[in-house]
């Protein structure tokens, strides 16, 4: 269903890129979406904060995953760890809770007295009292 936060388990590593389209990730990698591949290749996974709260702590968040069908290598207790780690290590680039940032291309969420100042193709989304300075083609979409 691809939904926040996103990512393909794979064998050797977890790859967790900015969007939340196992298509477009499997597209990217190089990997057929067929039954042969989901059963020996990759798990699609999502990760998803109680309530929402991306600034909550990533190895309490939900895990889900994504197909039915899994490969032999694919331990849940294992790869879930491997999994939650991973996003917890994009969501400490990614989600600002306090300071001041500056980006020119990505996703950003920004939450409490975060400032951020985006340029180029960044997309920030901003919670509370974050502040977001918008310049170039940067889009900013404010809660």
């Amino acid at each position: 269903m691809c939904q926040f936060k996103s990512a393909l388990c794979l064998k050797d590593r977890v790859f967790v890129p900015d969007y939340d389209s196992h298509d477009q990730m499997l597209a990217e990698l190089g990997i057929p979406d067929d039954f042969q591949h989901a059963g020996s290749v990759f798990v699609r996974v999502e990760l998803t904060p109680p309530d929402g709260d991306k600034t909550s702590d990533p190895m309490d968040w939900e895990l889900r995953v994504d197909q039915d069908i899994l490969p032999d290598w694919f331990v849940p207790e294992v790869d879930g760890r491997r999994i939650k780690e991973t996003v917890k290590a994009w969501c400490s680039k990614h989600v600002f809770k306090e300071g001041r940032h500056l980006v020119r291309e990505g996703v950003w969420y920004a939450y409490d007295s975060a400032t951020v100042t985006a340029y180029g193709s960044a997309t920030v989304t901003a919670y509370g009292s974050a502040t977001v300075t918008a310049r170039d083609s940067a889009t900013v979409t404010a809660y």
